[in-house]
């Protein structure tokens, strides 16, 4: 009878065990293969996909022996026969999309403070976030700075375009008066400031809302940072964004940002995205929490090695739905209340 050799890793339902290779790749007869593809040798008919978890156990076939390595290194090992694996991947994929979807602070604690500045990232975080979102430009002098919009009239009452303003410049401007008396003073933050709150077990969720032109100085900044590569997200609805930064930096994730044409049947179409990922390498997609998606939308990406992940989200109904279709994580602007809401649900 063929044994294998397992590590507990690899049945896991640990979130922060798995890792980030998207690609099924190998051989059968003793060559590599990921848990992502499906697994089917000659003595093994039970199938069985990881992929939409972003697993990166490694099988390896020699003669006979499946061995299970899995990242990080160091876990225990056991054997047990081909039906016996499978129906551990099988319980352990039920834990995993059973799993707490990420909380995401979009823009931080976005509700409750001024979007995009220090006081509402670190009320993110108080109040229970796993990670913070926020939005980057640069500016005319080369510097990072957080802001949504392309110009500082929404949140500073004058018009400055953000890429044709010096850091110093935006940096008198009062990015806190228009949300409440109280925020007076607030103003726009840097890179670095906003990197300098996450915490060792947090995530960093970078959104690009310029173009290509800042990925390197945005690539020193994060290496500057601290920030281990595993807390670090790339997001952006620019397709050209994400293929760049995939191209100089491969080794922190990076997910490619849509919403949906609300006349039409889901535009993009599950296929559409797929294959606008896979030519810019990006390692998944998030989009809006769009009533339209259902679980063979998702289906259909998640087979294809991709991850999705969903916002902005400040409805309990909405939030239970996309975590029942199995959402990596939910941004919103209000983080500790609807983590509530979900723990009652």
């Amino acid at each position: 009878m063929m044994m294998m050799m397992m590590s507990v890793a690899d049945i896991g339902v640990h979130r922060g065990l798995l890792g980030k290779q998207r690609k099924g790749e190998g051989k059968k007869k003793g060559k590599l293969f990921h848990l992502k593809s499906c697994i089917s040798t000659t003595r093994q008919s039970a199938r069985m996909r990881m992929f939409q978890y972003g697993c990166r156990p490694r099988v390896l076939l020699p003669a006979g022996t499946v061995t299970i390595r899995s990242l990080p290194t160091g876990s225990t090992s056991f054997s047990c026969t081909p039906m016996k694996y499978t129906a551990l991947l099988f319980l352990s994929a039920i834990s995993l999309s059973a799993a707490e979807p990420r909380i995401v602070a979009h823009r931080g604690a976005s509700h409750d403070a001024p979007e995009n500045t220090l006081p509402a990232f670190e009320l993110a975080w108080q109040r229970g976030a796993d990670a913070i979102e926020g939005d980057f430009h640069l500016t005319s002098d080369g510097r990072i700075i957080c802001i949504h919009d392309f110009d500082t009239k929404r949140v500073a009452g004058t018009g400055l375009v953000v890429k044709d303003t010096s850091f110093d410049e935006l940096r008198k401007l009062d990015a806190g008066a228009w949300f409440s008396p109280r925020f007076a003073g607030t103003r726009l933050p840097e890179f670095s400031e906003v990197a300098a709150t996450v915490p060792e077990n947090g995530k960093f969720y970078i959104e690009v809302k310029c173009g290509p032109e800042i990925v390197p100085a945005l690539i020193t900044e994060i290496e500057k940072s601290g920030l281990k590569d595993g807390q670090v997200m790339i997001i952006s609805f620019k397709a050209p964004v994400i293929r760049e930064f995939k191209r100089r930096a491969p080794r922190f994730k990076a997910f490619w940002l849509s919403s949906f044409d609300q006349h039409s049947p889901l535009d993009p179409s599950a296929r559409e995205v797929i294959e606008t990922l896979r030519s810019i390498r990006a390692d998944g997609f998030s989009s809006k929490a769009d009533g339209r998606i259902d679980d063979a939308y998702l289906k259909t990406i998640r087979q294809a090695g991709f991850e999705y992940h969903c916002w902005t989200v400040d409805d309990p109904n909405v939030a239970k739905r996309f975590r029942e279709l199995g959402t990596l994580s939910i941004t919103t602007n209000r983080p500790g209340w609807l983590r509530a809401q979900l723990t009652d649900r």
